[in-house]
């Protein structure tokens, strides 16, 4: 997903999402992998960048952590505090009601997918030995469009590129 020019990956929205459901609005890299289950601080770190950039959260430092080098904190802007209301943000979520979340849900996966695709496909031409993950990656494509054509009765055909 898209946002101000910043591409959000799933684990960003993730956080999006856990910073939406604190009462405070805000997190610590070290709160937010606790709460996320993202193993990394630097990759949570990463991820409050994005969402920076994006104009959905402010980062500080947080001085009055218990530790020699303060950790740092996003906190949600008012913009973030919108869009994590209206998005459909926990991928890992079972708590969908309507077909429009689900088919955002989907929207969101393939988006992610086809990303890793043009990475792939990068690599492939670069390294032939990665064609079995650029098969695996097209093939979890596939079984998404099936998934969103049969069971949510999507027409996905208008999301084709007619541009490339």
């Amino acid at each position: 997903m898209k946002h101000k020019d910043t591409r959000l990956d799933s684990d960003a929205l993730l956080v999006l999402d856990a910073l939406s459901r604190q009462d405070d609005h805000r997190l610590t890299t070290s709160e937010a992998k606790t709460v996320t289950g993202i193993s990394d601080n630097d990759y949570v770190r990463r991820r409050f960048n994005k969402l920076e950039s994006a104009d959905l959260v402010t980062l500080d430092k947080d001085k009055n952590a218990p530790t020699p080098i303060p950790p740092t904190r996003a906190t949600l802007t008012e913009e973030g505090t919108g869009k994590a209301e209206s998005w459909d943000l926990d991928p890992k979520s079972t708590d969908i009601r309507s077909a429009e979340e689900r088919l955002l849900r989907v929207e969101r996966r393939l988006d992610d997918l086809d990303s890793r695709l043009d990475t792939i496909e990068e690599e492939a031409t670069r390294d032939p030995e990665s064609i079995p993950e650029l098969i695996e990656a097209r093939r979890l494509v596939a079984t998404l469009n099936d998934y969103a054509v049969d069971e949510l009765n999507a027409d996905l055909g208008k999301y084709y590129p007619t541009e490339v």
